[in-house]
């Protein structure tokens, strides 16, 4: 292939040491609760911001259950490389999901696990071709906003592929900043 593409989100920056490419990456523990509530939900993605990070709750229709994650992304309790569940954000994303959604008082939680997001020191994704290694592209430190950012940064990333000019400008992700 001409291009490799990186997106294996906060263990990049491990798996480029080897290259002797760094990317200022540090992990932030997300955690995530699937609630049970009997009563009405509402069908969309419902988002609020904290301080210490992102709160999303989804309703999934198809089971009935809720999914309410906490991102973590400026907790400083949250910046670990660890996977173990941690009870006091459980109990806050608890309560909070029931205070953003007064729908989800009483709601029971079924399940809960943690997983790692990939974040920068100032918060910006870092994409593009990597100018020390020819063919080498990365995309990481979306801060578990990949899924919402992928149809942009795929489209970018094609012109770059295929010499194409960017009308955007995107000198804030290089690799090279």
């Amino acid at each position: 292939a001409k291009y490799t593409f990186l997106v294996a989100g906060v263990w990049s920056s491990k798996l480029l040491k080897p290259l002797e490419l760094k990317i200022p990456l540090r992990p932030a523990r997300s955690h995530v609760i699937q609630l049970s509530s009997t009563r009405k939900m509402p069908k969309p993605m419902v988002a609020r911001r904290f301080a210490s990070g992102d709160i999303v709750i989804k309703y999934q229709p198809r089971t009935g259950n809720i999914l309410a994650a906490y991102s973590g992304a400026f907790d400083q309790d949250q910046a670990t490389w660890s996977n173990q569940v941690d009870p006091q954000a459980i109990a806050w994303l608890h309560k909070e999901s029931m205070h953003i959604l007064p729908c989800l008082q009483g709601a029971n939680v079924k399940s809960m696990h943690t997983t790692s997001l990939a974040m920068t020191p100032d918060n910006h994704a870092v994409f593009g071709l990597v100018p020390q290694l020819e063919g080498l592209a990365i995309a990481v430190g979306f801060a578990g906003r990949s899924y919402a950012f992928a149809p942009g940064v795929a489209k970018i990333m094609a012109g770059q592929f295929s010499g194409l000019k960017n009308t955007i400008d995107t000198s804030i992700f290089s690799p090279e900043r």
